[in-house]
């Protein structure tokens, strides 16, 4: 997958200390051809009390860095804002700051949910966020805030092109959940047959298209897939055209407030 990516053009890879041994096996997988940039998160600050937030962050950036073997990270990302608000935020800040400094990192993120969240990245010094952006959930899209974070230089990561997936679907395998997105994913389906795209491709496309938006982060678990991404044509798709099909629900828009059943998903 690795070769597949990087023969692609793929420079960037996100993945998180928290994946099992994704990191452990990046590390031995990936060669000194490959000087892939890593964005990678720490575990939950939930883990650690405030007296041991200092140990428990440096620990798990050097961990994270040996797993990869890596003398240092592109970005150190939190999880989400919340994180923020576990510890007393001042502290938080000032050890990523400090490590920031002592070069373990370049830059430090935050992993938003929410557009009214995009003041913490503006008002906190951060460098980079990573943003919900999908045909459907265009939230961050229409937030003039997105474009300040831009002109101010934060770097922007786009992710859930698809929305876990459901995007893809086909109506008779959407689960019973999100029968109330069935107008609006009718209507990118028509959308895009008229543009001359797959849905897939029109996903991606909408995404390159916002113009704040630096980097499309696409999950993968093939070399195919990988494969099949980086030869899609690169549809300049104004995302204008698919304004009718957004929606603003969140208890669809957002995964942790999808209910735990085994039919959600198929």
């Amino acid at each position: 997958m690795l070769d597949a990516a990087w023969m692609g053009g793929v420079r960037l890879i996100d993945t998180s200390a928290s994946y099992g041994e994704t990191e452990r096996r990046l590390g031995n997988l990936m060669s000194d051809s490959q000087p892939f940039d890593i964005v990678s998160k720490p575990p939950h600050l939930s883990e650690t009390d405030s007296e041991g937030l200092r140990a428990f962050i440096e620990n798990a950036a050097h961990n994270s860095l040996a797993n990869l073997k890596r003398d240092r990270l592109k970005c150190l990302m939190l999880r989400n804002a919340d994180e923020l608000h576990i510890h007393r935020k001042s502290k938080i800040l000032d050890v990523l700051f400090g490590m920031k400094r002592a070069g373990m990192f370049d830059q430090i993120g935050i992993s938003l949910y929410r557009p009214d969240e995009l003041d913490i990245a503006l008002e906190d010094g951060f460098d980079l966020i990573q943003i919900p952006v999908s045909i459907l959930d265009q939230r961050f899209v229409v937030d003039k805030r997105l474009r300040k974070a831009h002109e101010k230089g934060i770097e922007i990561h786009a992710r859930s092109a698809f929305l876990q997936g459901i995007l893809t679907l086909s109506l008779d395998r959407l689960p019973t959940y999100f029968h109330s997105a069935e107008v609006a994913i009718i209507d990118i389906q028509r959308i895009a047959l008229e543009l001359g795209v797959s849905v897939i491709e029109a996903a991606v496309g909408f995404c390159h298209s916002v113009p704040e938006v630096d980097y499309v982060i696409i999950g993968a678990e093939r070399a195919d897939q990988v494969s099949e991404f980086c030869v899609m044509p690169r549809k300049t798709i104004p995302y204008g055209v698919f304004a009718s099909a957004a929606i603003s629900d969140e208890t669809l828009l957002l995964p942790a407030n999808w209910p735990i059943r085994k039919d959600l998903l198929p």
